[in-house]
């Protein structure tokens, strides 16, 4: 299933694979092994309660995490990191050095 982005082209994927539901967005992805924590997490974003995090290093892998507004970690160095947010609230681009 896809869950269009109010005003944009992203949306938020949610599928089944194995025994776990798989939420995607952009570059972020999470798999989740309870349909009921699915949901509200699902239900946290939509709220504007948790985001999604991309950091990116040159030469490493792509790192994502689900992070709650109130308590999100620093942006790490020699990285850039990418905020997401389901109203584009708390959208933002940070790179360090």
């Amino acid at each position: 299933m896809r869950v269009p982005q109010p005003g944009t082209e992203r949306f938020l994927s949610v599928r089944t694979q194995n025994d776990e539901v798989v939420l995607a967005f952009v570059n972020w992805r999470l798999e989740v092994g309870d349909v009921l924590a699915a949901v509200e997490i699902v239900r946290g974003l939509i709220a504007e309660e948790r985001v999604m995090t991309v950091v990116s290093r040159p030469g490493l892998e792509t790192e994502s995490r689900l992070e709650h507004v109130r308590h999100r970690l620093e942006p790490e160095r020699r990285a850039t990191t990418r905020t997401y947010s389901w109203l584009r609230s708390y959208d933002s681009v940070v790179e360090t050095v």
